[in-house]
């Protein structure tokens, strides 16, 4: 009680802004296409610097464009759920 009275805001996240079922198909497509470029890079023959700057950027390129879509789906600890 004493965390609830201190901290009131704590537990009260961002609500779900998306269906469950359109969030989790865009986070299967994100993370298909993570593993397909992952892949492709395993096979080329370039320096490791050179493989890890383009999967570091693809990953967060993926990441910035789907997290708008998949709202607080795949991220449990972000929705507020109210228990009784």
């Amino acid at each position: 009680m004493l965390m609830r009275f201190t901290f009131p805001k704590v537990g009260k996240g961002a609500a779900l802004s998306v269906g469950v079922h359109h969030g989790a198909l865009t986070e299967g497509l994100a993370t298909l296409m993570v593993v397909m470029v992952s892949l492709t890079l395993k096979k080329k023959e370039q320096g490791f610097f050179v493989k890890t700057w383009i999967a570091s950027i693809w990953k967060m390129t993926i990441h910035i464009l789907s997290s708008d879509m998949t709202g607080g789906i795949m991220n449990p600890a972000s929705v507020s759920v109210i228990y009784t």
